[in-house]
């Protein structure tokens, strides 16, 4: 896992943290794990995920009881598919896949 460089950074209230995280060996359906403290921030408002492979795309998203209610995070989900068919990729070895993780919140 890596930062980018100038991140974490603050405007206003809130803090953006942008990390890189290897893939899981084996990926798990559902997804992967990302915590608000592996980007700096306490709580997460707003995630976003991309894969640094052709052969697959990421989409973060938030695991929450309501997703009506406005509640930061502690944590969030990496869903990984595959770019060929769009369909979430199975129980295979991602260690070879980078994924940049951007979050905004607390």
């Amino acid at each position: 896992m890596g930062r980018l460089a100038g991140f974490p950074t603050s405007f206003g209230n809130k803090r953006a943290g942008v990390i890189t995280k290897v893939g899981p060996n084996p990926y798990v359906a559902g997804g992967f794990t990302v915590e608000a403290r592996e980007i700096d921030i306490h709580a997460i408002d707003y995630v976003d995920a991309e894969s640094g492979s052709a052969t697959y795309f990421a989409e973060a998203y938030v695991v929450t009881d309501d997703a009506t209610k406005p509640v930061a995070v502690s944590n969030v989900k990496v869903k990984v598919y595959l770019s060929s068919t769009g369909a979430e990729a199975g129980s295979i070895d991602l260690s070879g896949v980078v994924f940049r993780i951007f979050g905004i919140g607390l």
